[in-house]
């Protein structure tokens, strides 16, 4: 392996972050959905699903949101939504305004506990055939749905 190579396999799997990797992996899936959609949703008039393993879902749920400075999972989700960041670090640049106004009314966003182990967290925009599903790795994207098509990223060649 060449040094080249080296840098690049340790850059694909180093990935700084601000806080507790679940949360984050939270707010990345809900950036990508955001991301995919013709205009950035609307607080009240959205509404998403999201299915966490039990470890994603208890990990999730105790860890502070930084710059929101509140713990959980409707915290994550929002301050992916509101995220203005390119990459998996989404809690690195967001719209605080934005976030707040996804936290005041939670009623659009229904967590769904599953059985499963190890780190899992699938969201779904309610209505639009729209989802996308990280499993294994905190940014691995295992599925990526775009109104009913799929649009899953290829693995980068090492």
């Amino acid at each position: 392996m060449t040094p080249k190579n080296a840098l690049r396999l340790l850059k694909s799997e180093i990935v700084q972050v601000v806080g507790c990797t679940e949360p984050v992996a939270i707010g990345y899936a809900f950036r990508m959905l955001a991301r995919q959609l013709p205009r950035k949703p609307v607080p009240g008039a959205f509404r998403a699903e999201l299915r966490l393993s039990q470890d994603a879902f208890r990990n999730a749920s105790t860890a502070v949101v930084p710059r929101l400075m509140q713990p959980g999972i409707l915290a994550a989700a929002a301050a992916g939504l509101a995220s203005r960041a390119d990459d998996f670090n989404v809690f690195a640049d967001f719209n605080l305004r934005r976030a707040r106004s996804f936290m005041k009314n939670p009623d659009w966003l229904e967590i769904i506990p599953v059985r499963r182990r190890g780190l899992f967290v699938h969201a779904q925009l309610v209505g639009l055939r729209t989802g996308v599903t990280l499993q294994g790795r905190h940014d691995h994207i295992e599925k990526l749905v775009v109104f009913g098509q799929d649009c899953t990223p290829r693995e980068k060649p090492l």
